[in-house]
C-alpha cells in the first residue's frame, strides 16, 4: 500500500472526500480496490459477481460518507463493514432465489476457481483446503480470509466484524484448530 503522506492517508482522503474532493475518493477507490476485490471475491467465488458488489460497496461509501465518523478507526475497516454487510444481503437474497444454499458450496467447491488456483497450485490442497474452509462456522472462515488473503491486523478485522479483538483472536485461534483437524483427517485419507 502506499506511504501515509497527505495524499494517501486514508484518514486525511476520507475527510476530503466528505468536503467534496472528487480526487480524494478516487484515491481512496485506487488504493482499496484490489483488496476489496480479493475479499469479495473469496465470499462469493464468481467474477461478476464480485465487480457487481465491491461497485456497490464503493457507491454506499460514497452515499454515506456525509454522515461517516471516524471514531478512531481505519477507513479501511469501514469499507470491509460496508463490504460485509453487502455479502450477507447478497448471500441472503441468494438463498431465498434458489431456497438452498447448495449453490454457494459447490460454487466454493469448484476446482476451477481462477483465483484460489493461482494462490493454491497443487490441486489435492485446493480440494482439501475448499472442503475445510467449509466446515468452517461463516465467522471462522471470514477471520481466516481476511488475516490470511487480506493480510488484515486484528484490529482491522474486528472493526470490520464489529467484534472485539479478542473475539477476533478467539475465532482465528478455534478456526486454525479446526483447519488443522479438518486438515489432519483429509490427509489420512478419510
Amino acid at each position: 500500500m502506499l506511504g501515509k503522506n497527505s495524499t494517501t492517508d486514508p484518514k486525511k482522503l476520507i475527510e476530503r472526500a466528505k468536503a467534496g474532493d472528487s480526487e480524494a475518493f478516487e484515491t481512496l477507490y485506487l488504493l482499496y480496490l484490489a483488496p476489496l476485490y480479493r475479499y469479495v471475491y473469496f465470499r462469493v467465488l464468481s467474477k461478476e459477481e464480485a465487480e457487481d458488489l465491491v461497485q456497490s460497496v464503493f457507491l454506499k461509501v460514497y452515499r454515506s460518507l456525509p454522515n461517516y465518523r471516524q471514531q478512531g478507526k481505519e477507513p479501511l475497516a469501514f469499507f470491509y463493514t460496508v463490504a460485509r454487510n453487502a455479502i450477507i444481503d447478497y448471500q441472503r437474497k441468494k438463498r431465498e432465489l434458489l431456497g438452498d444454499t447448495g449453490d454457494v458450496i459447490e460454487q466454493i467447491a469448484d476446482e476451477e476457481s481462477e483465483v484460489f488456483t493461482a494462490l493454491i497450485p497443487d490441486r489435492y490442497q485446493q480440494g482439501a483446503i475448499r472442503e475445510a474452509l467449509l466446515q468452517l462456522s461463516d465467522d471462522q472462515r471470514e477471520v481466516v480470509l481476511m488475516k490470511f488473503m487480506q493480510d488484515m491486523d486484528y484490529a482491522e478485522i474486528a472493526s470490520a466484524m464489529d467484534k472485539s479483538e479478542v473475539a477476533v483472536r478467539q475465532i482465528q485461534s478455534r478456526a486454525l484448530k479446526a483447519l488443522r483437524s479438518i486438515l489432519a483427517k483429509y490427509n489420512d485419507g478419510e
